[in-house]
């Protein structure tokens, strides 16, 4: 029910704005964010990107330690089991 929404004003706000209104103005009068606006314009338009993690940039699979050399990402998932599986019982969420 709200995509429906969302498209509906997205299509009401096009209008608008295809007879020359401002953007900013037309989005605040039909309650659409502005980063909500421009990304279903540009997946209209076809941009199939078809990723794994599609709103950022790739997972490396590392991480930098303080002085410059690479962790693996398994290294630090061991270490934080390590570190918790002592007193692991106050992580358990009821």
């Amino acid at each position: 029910m709200k995509q429906t929404l969302i498209t509906d004003r997205v299509k009401i706000a096009n209008k608008w704005i295809n007879k020359g209104y401002k953007i900013s103005q037309v989005l605040d009068l039909v309650g659409l964010n502005q980063s909500t606006y421009y990304d279903r314009m540009n997946n209209d338009r076809g941009n199939n990107n078809k990723s794994n993690n599609p709103n950022g940039r790739p997972i490396p699979g590392y991480s930098y330690h303080f002085d410059g050399h690479k962790i693996p990402d398994q290294q630090i998932k061991e270490w934080l089991l390590k570190l918790v599986a002592g007193d692991g019982y106050p992580y358990i969420v009821n």
